[in-house]
């Protein structure tokens, strides 16, 4: 997760500071991953909560 955490360390969080429960590098990982896996859309990513 560090070695993903240092290529985004550029990406700028729009977000704003009520807003931000979750680390971004986090969010973009979870959207990623599933794109990288062969996913065709959101419902490919996992679900929690």
């Amino acid at each position: 997760m560090e070695e993903f955490s240092q290529l985004f360390e550029g990406v700028s969080d729009p977000r704003r500071s009520n807003a931000k429960r979750h680390d971004l590098h986090e969010m973009l990982m979870i959207a990623l991953l599933p794109v990288l896996c062969g996913g065709e859309g959101w419902s490919s990513a996992p679900s929690h909560g």
